[in-house]
């Protein structure tokens, strides 16, 4: 197991700016004499504390949408789209507005609506998982009984791409039910024209003289289908006609370390956003060379961290590409120092011993943790490789740590020269 060196993995040479590597060698040390007093949950507690102020600034985003009943929000992972929405849905509640909060992943979808049902505007808000919200209206309309007749008899592919959107929209036009407001996280996984008509009948006045706002990334979280910035805009712009745009642009969810190194391995060749003023603790790297090696290297890891003072096991997630049981953290399940359960299975009620959520990186986007370990990194050579990385780095708020295949060395090196570069600057 070897650790890598988090802003040089690879031979510096003469030519390169040598006032740039002094600084980050002083400011590293002065870093490593602060974490030799400080334990890693102090300085964890103060990034999050740092970092809840930033977020509040993002809220005044949100007067954008006084005078524009139509906004598209684009911004990069942990710009505060999410919990925009959520704030955006609650304040048109509160003025009494019909609300329905969607988004594309399961669990933000739960996630959503159980903070939905714990305000007091919560009535007014429909909050859930998109095609969730679709079935439930389906299931209740007269064309229930053939509905669920084509589900049954239909792949996943084409229950997603045509089912729900047709019998979604022949529910939708049966019946009274429309909604004030329609507000959409994850937009790049849902922009298509067959949704786009079917809420075009969901909102009161369609998409054209009705009220939405759409928030989405467009950069490379799009790990469910084709997205691209020009493809959204030019979609909404020819099918509904005039819409705000705003760009979200402040990293208020990471550290500077983990946003900077985030956009760095993900293949930007320049940030995707403003980094963060919190600066936080360095990105942990470490290498393995197969199974067993990485599975040690996780042991070691999650077994100090369930002893780590001022963390506690609720502030822990893994990610990994794999479902548990063929990734790194499956030989982990039942150790004496610690337990691993998947984030579906409810939370022991009493046990001493820790227990950590483990989740795919695929069903973790949308949500974030303080802290993240990030296992099985196998490949970071394609764009998909390089897509799903992003999204499962970018969860971390305050601490990261990533298990690399020693596979990933070149790219790896070759991803931090960018930090060199004018343009990265």
């Amino acid at each position: 197991m070897t650790t890598l060196c988090p802003a040089f993995p690879f031979p510096v040479p003469f030519s390169a700016r040598v006032s740039s590597v002094k600084r980050y060698w002083v400011t590293l040390a002065k870093h490593r004499s602060f974490e030799r007093i400080v334990a890693r949950g102090t300085v964890v507690g103060d990034s999050e504390r740092r970092l809840l102020r930033l977020t509040e600034e993002q809220y005044d985003l949100l007067d954008l949408l006084g005078g524009n009943p139509r906004c598209l929000f684009e911004g990069a992972a942990g710009t505060g789209k999410t919990l925009l929405a959520l704030e955006f849905a609650r304040r048109c509640a509160r003025s009494g507005d019909r609300v329905l909060l969607i988004c594309f992943n399961r669990l933000l979808g739960d996630w959503f609506a159980n903070e939905i049902a714990a305000t007091t505007t919560g009535a007014n808000i429909t909050a859930g998982r998109f095609y969730k919200c679709l079935r439930d209206v389906i299931v209740l309309s007269p064309i229930a009984v053939e509905f669920q007749t084509a589900e049954k008899q239909s792949h996943d592919a084409e229950l997603f791409d045509s089912v729900y959107p047709l019998y979604g929209q022949l529910a939708l036009e049966a019946g009274p039910d429309r909604f004030d407001v329609i507000v959409m996280d994850e937009a790049q996984d849902l922009l298509r024209p067959s949704i786009l008509d079917l809420l075009n009948v969901w909102v009161k006045g369609g998409l054209n003289d009705g009220r939405w706002a759409f928030f989405g990334d467009f950069h490379r979280q799009a790990i469910y289908g084709s997205g691209h910035p020009t493809d959204a805009n030019e979609l909404m712009s020819a099918r509904r006609g005039f819409h705000a745009r705003a760009s979200l642009k402040q990293n208020c969810r990471n550290t500077r370390r983990i946003g900077e190194e985030t956009a760095l391995l993900s293949g930007f060749d320049s940030p995707p956003y403003r980094m963060g003023q919190v600066d936080g603790m360095p990105v942990d790297y470490l290498e393995y060379t197969d199974a067993t090696s990485q599975r040690d290297a996780l042991e070691t890891v999650l077994s100090r961290l369930a002893t780590e003072s001022g963390i506690v096991p609720e502030d822990i997630v893994i990610l990994s590409r794999y479902r548990l049981e063929q990734s790194a953290a499956g030989g982990l399940t039942d150790t004496d120092l610690f337990r691993i359960r998947s984030i579906d299975q409810a939370a022991p009620k009493h046990g001493r011993i820790p227990t950590f959520c483990f989740a795919t990186a695929q069903a973790f986007k949308g949500m974030e943790s303080k802290v993240i370990v990030l296992c099985d990194v196998d490949r970071i050579d394609s764009d998909d490789d390089r897509s799903l990385l992003y999204v499962a780095m970018s969860r971390a708020r305050s601490l990261l740590t990533v298990l690399l295949h020693v596979r990933t060395k070149a790219a790896v090196r070759e991803a931090f020269r960018k930090r060199m570069s004018d343009l990265w600057r």
